[in-house]
């Protein structure tokens, strides 16, 4: 065992059982995380190229679907664990560095990620599966984009 891995390993043993069962409690259970809000600002295909019509396009829409579905449940599993096992899953990388050393912090963060990409995850299986059923995605050509003012 590595210097960094035995500082992380004391670390997680130090955590507080009430503290982590507060932590623990501060994030929804996983059925409980919906999709984003501005779910239709959010483009289904990153970027990618889609065929224009006809069979090519609806391959890459399930596809695309499937891989997104797998991502889904991919993350379920990980949000799933952290929640029931705590910081004793994470990598002595993120608890000792990107954690700072405070192993709750970390599994704060890990958490925080987690329901971002299961929330953008279900966002975008939502919007493939509405365009593979004929509709359209997207904001209407009438609509203006929110500006991001900050």
């Amino acid at each position: 065992m590595t210097s960094i891995e035995a500082t992380a390993a004391a670390l997680v043993a130090g955590v507080d059982p009430v503290a982590l069962a507060t932590t623990v409690a501060e994030f929804p259970k996983a059925e409980d995380i919906t999709m984003r809000t501005n779910w239709q600002e959010i483009d289904p295909h990153l970027g990618e190229r889609v065929p224009a019509n006809g069979l090519a396009r609806r391959v890459y829409l399930e596809q695309r679907l499937a891989s997104v579905e797998k991502a889904l449940a991919s993350g379920i599993a990980r949000y799933n664990a952290l929640r029931e096992f705590g910081p004793g899953l994470l990598s002595a990388y993120d608890v000792c560095i990107a954690g700072s050393g405070d192993a709750l912090g970390a599994l704060k963060t890990a958490l925080c990620l987690k329901v971002a990409h299961i929330s953008f995850d279900q966002t975008i299986a939502v919007l493939l599966a509405r365009e593979l059923d004929g509709h359209p995605v997207g904001r209407s050509a009438d609509e203006s984009p929110q500006l991001g003012l900050f």
